[in-house]
């Protein structure tokens, strides 16, 4: 066992590997879904996270008391392991003698790959221009209106959304995410609504 990244997790795994481990992994987490319970486990609380190391992202799993205590932000995760789930894809779970410390910064380990990057090759840049001409805000949610303009198509013009989340960690400190939780919905279909709106009165070229 090592200190492992989340990207070399995965390619342990892809190997053929059916569970891969790491003694200490930095990472932050950027969403976490409701708190649900497992009647047939007691009413045990349990709770999914987007987990980011800057390689790779996975769902973390979290139980009991972690689960209840999860929040938002850098972590420093001790002795957990990685497995595939049919439904969720790759999933991250702290072993029992594994702990979960909040407000941590990031290392540089979760930051250098595992294997020598490919050599940059200058490319020809495109003449595909997108540019912001909107926002819609409601509540902590944002969707941007783009416009991009295609040369292939005689410079047609197209539109655009995206939407993101604003989120505050433990250091007080903003981020964005496009993982939203049950309480986000009700904004988010507001914000997309008026975004949709706003995109259709404005006439493609």
């Amino acid at each position: 066992m090592t200190d492992a990244n989340l990207e070399q997790m995965k390619k342990e795994l892809d190997a053929g590997a059916d569970v891969s481990y790491t003694d200490n992994l930095q990472a932050t987490i950027e969403g976490l879904s409701e708190i649900r319970t497992i009647d047939k486990l007691g009413g045990k609380a349990v709770r999914d996270a987007q987990l980011d190391d800057q390689t790779s992202k996975v769902v973390l799993t979290l139980w009991g008391e972690q689960a209840e205590n999860a929040q938002e932000g850098p972590v420093s995760i001790k002795y957990a392991y990685l497995k595939r789930d049919a439904q969720k894809g790759y999933v991250l779970n702290v072993q029992k003698r594994g702990s979960i410390t909040y407000g941590t910064q990031q290392t540089e380990q979760a930051k250098i790959p595992h294997t020598p990057s490919a050599p940059i090759v200058p490319t020809t840049p495109t003449t595909e221009r997108s540019r912001p001409i909107g926002h819609v805000k409601v509540g902590r949610i944002e969707a941007t209106i783009w416009a991009k303009t295609l040369p292939q198509f005689n410079n047609r013009e197209v539109r655009s959304v995206t939407v993101k989340r604003r989120y505050i960690d433990a250091r007080n400190e903003w981020h964005d995410t496009n993982w939203f939780q049950r309480r986000d919905i009700p904004d988010l279909i507001v914000a997309l609504q008026k975004a949709y709106e706003r995109v259709a009165t404005i006439k493609e070229d």
